[in-house]
């Protein structure tokens, strides 16, 4: 009798603290070393919202790291496909002064997918190394969350000369919390 009482009362505690929850969770990914230039890196990609106190725009951003110092690289160039779900969104060259791009990810009604560049932390973040470069992605139902697939290719890192001679390639998968 004690037993079935305990296993109804666990039912029920379950039960009742069971939330629902849709779509999936926000992620990153950090992938293992790898050589460039007799220097270990990693890449780091990672998504957030925009502003935390809204559920609007989303961002994915893009690291490229010394593995030893944890400092990003700079000058690097990074090739970027990208794709949410089955649908292509992307596929173009960027070069990131300080090692890192930020996407944020628009819904807005358009037709085509469009990518807008916009100058990210002004004099400060350049005083502070914290000057990013940001694309606006905009696009039907961007910002609703679901799986976005990146292809990012390291084409250039500590110099936009230094063109690696074997570009790195690294294939990530990003999940948005789903808005519904």
């Amino acid at each position: 009798m004690k037993k079935l009482f305990l296993t109804v009362f666990l039912i029920f505690t379950f039960v009742l603290v069971i939330e629902n929850v849709y779509g999936h969770g926000v992620g990153s990914e950090t992938f293992p070393p790898v050589k460039i230039n007799d220097k270990l890196v990693t890449l780091e990609v990672s998504s957030s919202t925009s502003d935390p106190n809204t559920s609007d725009d989303q961002q994915i951003s893009i690291s490229l790291i010394d593995f030893d110092s944890k400092i990003t690289l700079r000058d690097v160039t990074f090739l970027v496909k990208s794709e949410r779900g089955e649908q292509f969104l992307f596929e173009q060259e960027f070069k990131a002064d300080n090692g890192f791009i930020v996407f944020n990810f628009i819904s807005k009604d358009t037709e085509s997918i469009i990518l807008e560049e916009e100058n990210g932390n002004g004099f400060f973040g350049s005083l502070l190394g914290l000057e990013s470069r940001l694309i606006n992605v905009m696009g039907p139902n961007l910002s609703e969350g679901g799986l976005y697939k990146l292809d990012v290719t390291v084409l250039t890192a500590d110099g936009y000369s230094k063109k690696l001679d074997d570009p790195l390639v690294f294939n990530a998968g990003i999940s948005i919390a789903q808005v519904s």
